[in-house]
């Protein structure tokens, strides 16, 4: 009888003492750094979805652009990609320029090579634009903007209803409702060409200028 009666006693330290341990080994986890996750990935019935992630696109064996996005929706037969959130776009020129863009979403046709932009905002040659829309070729590398466009580098803004391209030989023509601000003087004409590689420009078509004195 008296051995029995130590039995339960035994018994219960034992599980104080597990109840216990149990409760440091979780103290002692949940103080330790959680480690950075990595981005996930979602398979889905209709494509693919990709978290913080970054799409390449190569011509034959040259990068030629690089774009990077917070999500990136693939069709399940890999022909049309979506891109939420750009962070950034960037095309690779020669002698290691480059023209780089955001925009607040994208959208890649493969089939006709056409990247398509909204809300965007870009920079080239010490200047940057903005518009709401702009589709890019990266096959001809021709890009274009049917919205309103503006353009500004230090001491010179442009604004166009709509702008033309190719960020290979880096000429530009804007056009359409015209309106050109350089330091002291505005002007008006048909249209706007820009050579960012030279940095030169040239004001075209029934030019009128305006002084301010």
């Amino acid at each position: 009888m008296k051995f029995g009666s130590k039995t339960p006693k035994i018994v219960v330290r034992s599980l104080l003492f597990l109840v216990g341990l149990v409760v440091l080994v979780f103290v002692y986890r949940s103080l330790q750094p959680q480690e950075e996750t990595t981005p996930l990935v979602l398979s889905e019935e209709k494509g693919l979805t990709l978290l913080n992630a970054s799409y390449e696109g190569w011509d034959e064996a040259k990068r030629s652009w690089l774009l990077e996005a917070a999500q990136i929706f693939q069709t399940k037969d890999g022909k049309n990609s979506t891109f939420q959130g750009v962070k950034k776009i960037q095309f690779f020129q020669k002698d290691q320029r480059s023209l780089s863009l955001k925009a607040d979403e994208a959208t890649l046709d493969l089939k006709k090579n056409l990247l398509m932009l909204t809300n965007v905002q870009g920079y080239m040659t010490e200047g940057e634009f903005t518009t709401e829309e702009m589709s890019i070729n990266t096959k001809t590398k021709k890009i274009t903007s049917s919205k309103r466009i503006s353009f500004s580098k230090e001491g010179l803004k442009v604004e166009a209803d709509q702008m033309e391209g190719d960020f290979e030989t880096e000429e530009y023509i804007f056009c359409g409702n015209l309106h050109v601000q350089q330091k002291n003087n505005r002007s008006r004409g048909e249209t706007f060409r820009y050579y960012a590689q030279e940095d030169r420009f040239e004001i075209q078509g029934g030019v009128e200028v305006e002084l301010e004195l």
